[in-house]
């Protein structure tokens, strides 16, 4: 699933470009679901891109519109992988830190805060940004390795804000 503003910098795009060059058989067996608003606002250009690539994937990526924080346990437990295919450097994406705590794998692309967070190969993949190609190889690896359990198990739930804070307490 991807989670975000729709938007050039967010990579959705690159995603379903990505989706698009996955081999048949694999498309057979995975499903995007795309969460995320404000389409509408961006350039035409980039709103008929969107749109045709949405029609040529019909059947695999559905595209949901925005949601509302609390829908975010729900959403995420009906996938298994989220996808961050920002083009640009993120700093500390919310989305991943959501991800972790309802022990969902990310594949991300190998920049900034993402990268950071993201242990490739143990709490999931990062791909070469911008890189359909690169994203729809590490896909393709997702499915095939059979290793979403070890990296599932791999994540650790990130501090609530009860621990955290009993955590800074016990600084001063």
């Amino acid at each position: 699933a991807f989670f975000g503003q729709i938007n050039p910098f967010k990579g959705v795009d690159v995603i379903l470009e990505a989706f698009a060059a996955l081999p048949e058989k694999i498309q057979k067996q995975v499903h995007l679901d795309i969460h995320g608003a404000n389409l509408h606002l961006q350039e035409i250009a980039f709103q008929e891109k969107i749109a045709a690539l949405l029609e040529k994937l019909e059947g695999i990526v559905t595209l949901h519109g925005s949601y509302e924080p609390h829908e975010m346990p729900r959403l995420l437990k009906e996938c298994d992988w989220m996808i961050i295919p920002s083009i640009w450097w993120e700093n500390s994406p919310m989305v991943i830190q959501e991800a972790y705590n309802h022990g969902r794998p990310v594949i991300s692309a190998d920049i900034g805060g993402m990268a950071e967070k993201i242990i490739d190969g143990k709490t999931g993949y990062h791909f070469r940004r911008g890189s359909h190609q690169s994203l729809a190889s590490v896909i393709e690896k997702a499915v095939t390795n059979g290793d979403w359990d070890k990296l599932h198990l791999d994540i650790v739930k990130p501090l609530g804000i009860d621990e955290c804070a009993r955590n800074h307490l016990v600084l001063s």
